[in-house]
């Protein structure tokens, strides 16, 4: 780290985060506002009752095989949104999986043991045009002197939800099952900002580029255009949204479950064989080298923190963990930035 950066004593944000404001006493803006001692004694009223008057409701409008859909990534989130859909509210679901071509193994095998463990069916579900690669390819050329990647998730955000939709609709389901993960709400920085930083980029390393820069990016967006059309959900105004809206309800399970995410992965691991990756991680976030790579390379040139250390000062602030705990995690990550870079590359045929 540069001798210019300092590092909060209790977290790992450093002084390189736009509004981290670490004092002399070595706290940063969220680790004094922080509220550990209080998170860890709070009670939280859900609503279990509730939810199982949705599940009733629910079965009661069935019109075919399956009574909802669920995006199954084999990470933790969508997996313990699997288990309480078919364990608890006693739910046949559709899981559906969009594989673009840069998840690991690990989470694959997830979802196969969930399908088992639970008696459900799984569709895996990828661009048959690999339109999404060409996609990334695209705009990974586009910025690669910039060596800025904010946006190249964009194809997912739109993706992801649409292909879950898409079986929704062709097997006449009307309800879909997802969750919000706090921890992974880490800090982050406006769109603005970030817009204002690719621009300096741009201009500092790559302007002698700038068509370059233009023709790839304008090939990305043709690309992500042809994405769309492919898993298209009507009406048509949907291709110009960054996601997409369709009749399928979604219901959010966070609102009547507690998200203890150790206990999550416990009941997981004993009941579904589901795992955890053999590397020190969080837990959560590990099924993606995009993100591994192309968005932990942008966020650590940018803030000195990659997404999984923002998502580690998540789970101190909540008192779920001490720094300590999470140090080997937060240190694979940075580690391994370069690695996760030219595996991908790898794969894109990128020199």
């Amino acid at each position: 780290m540069d001798q210019n950066i300092t590092q909060c004593k209790n977290c790992f944000l450093t002084s390189q985060f736009p509004g981290a404001r670490i004092d002399d006493q070595g706290s940063c803006f969220w680790d004094k506002t922080s509220t550990i001692a209080e998170k860890k004694h709070k009670t939280t009223i859900y609503g279990h009752k509730e939810l199982m008057e949705v599940a009733e409701e629910i079965k009661k409008q069935r019109k075919g095989k399956y009574d909802c859909v669920i995006g199954v990534s084999g990470g933790l989130d969508s997996s313990y949104v699997a288990y309480i859909v078919r364990n608890i509210m006693g739910l046949n679901p559709l899981l559906v999986n969009y594989d673009h071509g840069f998840f690991y193994e690990i989470p694959r095998k997830n979802i196969i043991a969930l399908s088992k463990a639970l008696n459900c069916d799984v569709r895996f579900l990828n661009s048959k045009s690999n339109w999404d690669k060409r996609y990334i390819y695209s705009f990974s050329k586009a910025f690669e002197k910039a060596n800025l990647f904010w946006g190249i998730c964009s194809f997912c955000h739109y993706v992801l939800p649409a292909a879950i939709q898409h079986e929704a609709l062709n097997e006449g389901i009307t309800y879909s099952f997802t969750s919000t993960n706090v921890y992974e709400k880490y800090q982050d920085i406006s769109q603005d900002e970030k817009l204002s930083m690719m621009k300096t980029a741009i201009i500092k390393k790559s302007l002698p580029h700038f068509p370059t820069t233009l023709v790839y990016f304008a090939l990305a967006q043709y690309y992500l255009m042809r994405l769309k059309l492919e898993f298209y959900i009507p009406p048509f105004k949907n291709i110009f949204r960054q996601s997409p809206r369709s009749p399928v309800k979604s219901i959010n399970l966070t609102r009547y479950m507690p998200w203890d995410v150790q206990k999550m992965a416990r009941i997981l691991m004993e009941e579904t064989g589901w795992q955890l990756p053999g590397h020190p991680n969080l837990g959560m976030r590990f099924d993606c080298m995009i993100e591994e790579s192309f968005i932990n390379q942008t966020y650590k040139q940018v803030t000195g923190s990659t997404i999984h250390s923002l998502i580690a000062n998540r789970l101190i602030y909540d008192g779920i963990y001490e720094k300590e705990q999470l140090v080997d995690a937060v240190s694979y990550y940075d580690s391994t930035i370069s690695e996760r870079f030219q595996e991908v590359k790898n794969r894109l045929k990128i020199n």
